[in-house]
């Protein structure tokens, strides 16, 4: 199992430090092309790169959020356990709360799935209280939670200014959609021309695959649990047992597709359509493909820890994860799906409304520990 942990600190702290680690003198180059700088900065370089975006929303802030705010700066900080973000993204939503919302730190915990709900079971059993914000690309997670009690009911201030296929993700308010992805099918174009790419799930069991493909692993991350969920609701176990012919390789996180296919050791994958199309549109050599059988999409939750000794930070947290400046930099770093309408999607990318798609049910998803038993028995691991 491996995570990773970090202390929030001060914007100005941890900008003086980055520089020196990464650029050397502490400057960026000047870039004409913003897709170019974006690749160039450090996450809280970016976020400051946004010019007076975030200074201009902070001047918007309501009295109900002033409150808050107030009563959360005696908290001072929480910790947010994390699997929906990767790294990079996760300090850059850190460092852009605690710029607009200075004097609350927020600790970030990185993992996948899996592992980060494993750790949180692991402080619950213990009765050790770390984690205040929880959020997980697993939403099966969130079912076990709400059913154990272990979750607050909130609903903050931003929940209905998400777009509505976003909104009421639980009834109770004890969770809700903070990211979203769009499960697609990723190849390298230099290596299968458009005419021989896959064009639906069931193209990829073709024989002129074999030792080509690359997929994560259920059991460890929330978006390919749902996946596999979605394919096996749709086409039966049969459809895996066929996928074993062509020898995959399985990693662990759906992040390991993209590792496989930059080395090249192999050419097609699954993954969320932001991180390849964002290649793609930097200049490598990558496609992606809403499958015409249906992409699979993904609502990755958030909720407050009923256990949370810094419930007010929490509460401030959560509604800052569904307000403006995190869905713009997940959209300006991993051209992830924005959940807010100011934000506008990236050149090529769409909204769950406008492919076909497989849905997922909560009542699905209990029925992932199974397949991941199945899983193992088809693919190992």
């Amino acid at each position: 199992m491996t995570w990773a942990t970090r202390r929030g600190t001060a914007p100005s702290q941890q900008a003086c430090h980055r520089h020196k680690s990464e650029s050397g003198n502490g400057t960026n180059d000047k870039r004409e092309d913003d897709m170019t700088k974006w690749k160039t900065l450090t996450p809280l370089a970016a976020v400051l790169w946004l010019g007076g975006t975030v200074a201009v929303f902070a001047q918007t802030m309501s009295d109900t959020t002033k409150a808050l705010y107030q009563a959360a700066k005696k908290d001072g900080e929480l910790t947010w356990y994390v699997s929906h973000f990767g790294l990079d993204n996760a300090t850059a939503v850190e460092q852009a709360f605690y710029k607009k919302y200075p004097g609350i730190k927020v600790n970030v915990v990185r993992a996948t799935a899996q592992v980060i709900y494993q750790r949180l079971n692991q402080d619950i059993l213990a009765n050790t209280q770390v984690a205040d914000v929880y959020s997980s690309t697993d939403n099966a997670h969130f079912v076990r939670l709400k059913a154990d009690g272990r979750l607050l009911s909130y609903r903050p201030e931003n929940a209905d200014k998400v777009l509505p296929i976003f909104q009421n993700m639980d009834p109770d308010n004890q969770y809700h959609a903070t990211s979203g992805a769009i499960i697609v099918i990723a190849y390298r174009s230099d290596k299968i021309s458009a005419a021989d790419a896959p064009k639906s799930w069931t193209d990829l069991l073709d024989p002129r695959f074999k030792g080509k493909l690359s997929f994560g692993h259920p059991a460890y991350s929330g978006f390919v649990g749902a996946w596999a969920i979605a394919l096996e609701k749709k086409y039966g176990w049969s459809y895996f047992e066929k996928l074993r012919a062509n020898n995959p390789q399985v990693g662990r996180s759906i992040n390991d597709v993209i590792t496989m296919l930059d080395a090249g050791e192999r050419s097609v994958g699954h993954a969320g359509d932001g991180p390849f199309r964002k290649k793609e549109i930097e200049g490598a050599p990558y496609r992606t493909v809403f499958p015409e059988d249906g992409s699979v999409v993904i609502l990755a939750g958030s909720g407050i820890l009923k256990t949370s000794k810094r419930p007010n930070a929490a509460k401030l947290f959560m509604d800052f994860l569904l307000d403006v400046e995190p869905q713009q930099i997940r959209v300006d770093m991993d051209m992830g799906m924005p959940l807010r309408p100011e934000v506008k999607n990236v050149r090529g990318g769409k909204m769950p409304n406008e492919v076909n798609t497989i849905p997922v049910t909560d009542d699905d998803l209990k029925g992932l520990p199974a397949l991941n038993e199945r899983w193992r028995s088809t693919f190992g691991g």
